[in-house]
């Protein structure tokens, strides 16, 4: 789903993290928020990605990023986590 939200990002020059390591939505959709009692695409209830980690900048490198959608008694929240780690580039100008 193109989020208006998100798509003001995108426009304004940032980069969804979890979308530039993932690149293909079909095979990782980064789902990480459901309805629990609606029909769903998993075991844990999620059904559309509703979670975001925009940067901006020559200095950040993404590296790993996920979706944490797993927990041992449920989610301790509403809906899963999105977690990216970055690198900072040396001597970068922005």
């Amino acid at each position: 789903m193109e989020w208006p939200e998100s798509l003001e990002m995108l426009k304004a020059g940032f980069t969804d993290s979890y979308r530039k390591m993932h690149v293909n939505p079909l095979s990782d959709p980064g789902l990480t928020w459901g309805v629990r009692a609606a029909p769903t695409t998993d075991l844990y209830g999620l059904r559309d990605r509703i979670d975001f980690i925009y940067y901006k900048g020559k200095g950040l490198d993404p590296i790993e990023s996920r979706v944490i959608d797993y927990h041992p008694v449920m989610f301790p929240s509403d809906h899963a986590a999105l977690m990216t780690v970055f690198q900072l580039k040396r001597n970068s100008q922005e």
